[in-house]
């Protein structure tokens, strides 16, 4: 069973940087939780909490700006319990290197983002 969540779970994260690598606003909300907290923090910026404004960060990624060609590698997966799963991962934009943390919640038949965190790996790392 957890082999099948955390391929699901995979799934999910590839979903969230593709929404990303495309700048789809719409199916970037879809992809957020709505019955929990959630909340994000992009690289540079104070934390955001509270889905009204963690959606309108988005915006201002995806939207008001060029989206970035992101790639996520070496993603690993950590289940926590059977509706919470972390995914782990190294996102990739051109010679850049940022690590990265996004936690999803099992909601309404699909796991969904209830948080993203990105932060620039130390120089010589990676």
């Amino acid at each position: 069973m957890n082999t099948a969540v955390k391929a699901d779970v995979l799934d999910a994260n590839r979903l969230f940087y593709e929404v990303f690598r495309n700048g789809d606003i719409a199916r970037m909300d879809k992809l957020w939780a709505r019955n929990v907290k959630v909340s994000v923090y992009h690289p540079g910026w104070s934390g955001i909490t509270g889905r009204d404004d963690v959606m309108a960060s988005w915006r201002q990624v995806m939207v008001h700006s060029i989206p970035p060609e992101i790639h996520p590698t070496d993603v690993r997966i950590v289940l926590s319990g059977e509706r919470k799963a972390i995914a782990f991962c190294v996102e990739r934009i051109g010679d850049a290197e940022i690590f990265a943390s996004n936690v999803f919640t099992y909601e309404d038949g699909s796991w969904r983002v209830m948080h993203h965190q990105a932060t620039p790996l130390p120089i010589g790392v990676g």
